[in-house]
């Protein structure tokens, strides 16, 4: 039990940390133009922190919305890609595709690798909208079934509302 409660905890300190909003100051940066409703499953709204939204699922995974917006910025989305992986050990990209993501070019990872010393699957969705870089990403212990979980993330697009 110890063990999975601080799985949970490193887990969402990681990817709060190697989420799009690394290194800026996170209060002025983020988008205040979207919302997220109607996430299915047994997900539970958690903190935060310096995230978006954050959620929690009954088999332990996480599922974190983040944006960064700087005018007249729009990062490469493969080198946002390296920056949200990096310090995942043992890292494996599984699948990486370009898909439009809300009429924009996004890109699509399905990673896996060790975050200190547990077997991950890392799922993340990242695109630009309106000067704003947004990151979705899900972290999952590679012991669970998750077949219902990658399809709800392969679909996550319908939880967001852009008020713009």
């Amino acid at each position: 039990m110890i063990q999975i409660y601080n799985f949970i905890l490193f887990s969402l300190t990681m990817i709060l940390l190697l989420s799009c909003s690394l290194g800026v100051d996170h209060k002025e940066y983020k988008s205040k133009n979207y919302q997220i409703s109607g996430l299915e499953g047994n997900w539970k709204n958690v903190d935060p922190d310096i995230s978006d939204f954050a959620f929690k699922h009954s088999s332990g995974a996480f599922l974190v919305f983040n944006s960064v917006c700087k005018k007249y910025s729009v990062p490469e989305l493969r080198a946002l890609k390296n920056s949200l992986l990096y310090g995942v050990s043992d890292l494996k990209v599984i699948k990486e595709k370009k898909q439009k993501l809300f009429n924009r070019d996004g890109l699509v990872v399905h990673s896996m690798g060790s975050i200190d010393g547990v077997k991950v699957n890392i799922y993340s969705k990242i695109f630009n909208r309106n000067h704003c870089t947004h990151d979705i990403v899900m972290i999952a212990p590679q012991t669970r079934s998750l077949a219902s979980l990658t399809k709800n993330f392969e679909s996550i697009e319908k939880v967001i509302k852009f008020n713009d």
